[in-house]
């Protein structure tokens, strides 16, 4: 996969350093997507032992809102449904974005 531009790159270095051991990744693995509007982290998980098919289960994103200049975060909640997180809704780039994940002071993200 090509990495396109410099934010994306925070995304995909941020990635490679929680990702599961080698050994492991056809169990679960994490993986994002990407786009100038909007970033989602996810798990990887088989759909069933039988097939070679996976399914994503997103677990935060952030949404661009130009105007402001800022991300705005989200957590998938029990019920399906994105939810702004709180107490850190905005932050101003991709890297404060990951370091919010990380702290993840709610436990909302990974558990």
């Amino acid at each position: 996969m090509e990495i396109l531009n410099f934010d994306e790159k925070i995304i995909a270095n941020y990635i490679e350093t929680i990702r599961p051991p080698v050994e492991v990744r056809k169990s679960i693995d994490l993986g994002y997507s990407f786009s100038e509007k909007e970033v989602v982290l996810f798990e990887i998980r088989p759909i069933s032992c039988e097939t070679n098919r996976v399914a994503h289960y997103p677990f935060v994103k952030a949404k661009h809102v130009k105007a402001h200049k800022h991300w705005k975060i989200y957590w998938m909640s029990a019920t399906g449904k994105w939810e702004l997180y709180e107490p850190n809704p905005t932050v101003r780039d991709l890297a404060e974005f990951v370091e919010v994940v990380e702290n993840d002071e709610l436990g909302y993200f990974r558990g």
